[in-house]
């Protein structure tokens, strides 16, 4: 008996991680999932674009040892409540590079004909996508540095690259974290069915024993 009780005191341990773990992995989700801006209702800003250090390298960096980099390009949205004024947010916005950066200033590619995302309506404002543009390249490689972009309408600014590597590890870690309560759950079924087990075979044992006993009882006399 006593064996069961520690048995279903480990299995109730197991359930309790388990759904901790499963908590946690949705909490890790809806967290890591959220949209980060390079800036926010903005018209005129000066942006430091950096490369982002945890992207893993292409096959192409791989083999001739420079980074390719942002292959995404950064993306200008504007509230959804003024969408019928997007061509006109479009030739109003523009994008200069730094002086320093002796490269030329990048092209803004209208993006008011792409739907809006899920993301976009869930986002307070909602917003939808209006201008896309890349950094110029210098001897191969992106320039990085301050861009700065003025605009005739408030815009959110989103670096596409780094949303998308956010998004991957941060599903791939909930899904690590899902499998281990999975993994915690089945823990838990088995000590139960260990626990089971032990309790229905108690009563058969003390039965085996005493009638062990009388036997011996019955032969000693």
């Amino acid at each position: 008996m006593a064996t069961s009780k520690v048995t279903l005191a480990i299995s109730a341990v197991c359930c309790v991680l388990a759904v901790g773990l499963l908590l946690l992995s949705l909490y890790v989700g809806s967290r890591d999932l959220f949209v980060e801006f390079e800036c926010q209702g903005e018209k005129d800003v000066w942006l430091n674009l950096e490369e982002d250090a945890h992207r893993a390298k292409s096959e192409t960096e791989e083999k001739y040892g420079y980074v390719n980099q942002n292959e995404y390009g950064y993306t200008i949205h504007i509230e959804a409540s003024k969408f019928d004024e997007c061509e006109e947010a479009w030739k109003g916005t523009f994008v200069e590079a730094s002086p320093n950066l002796t490269v030329w200033n990048p092209h803004l590619w209208n993006e008011c004909g792409d739907d809006q995302e899920v993301w976009e309506s869930q986002y307070k404002p909602q917003l939808r996508k209006m201008g896309l543009f890349y950094l110029p390249k210098k001897d191969g490689r992106m320039v990085y540095g301050k861009y700065r972009v003025v605009s005739n309408h408030s815009v959110w600014v989103m670096d596409v690259n780094k949303e998308i590597v956010e998004a991957v590890s941060s599903i791939t870690r909930m899904i690590g974290v899902f499998i281990l309560s999975m993994l915690m759950f089945c823990v838990a079924f088995v000590m139960c069915l260990v626990a089971r087990d032990c309790c229905m075979k108690g009563p058969e044992v003390e039965v085996a024993l005493k009638q062990e006993k009388v036997s011996e009882v019955s032969e000693t006399q």
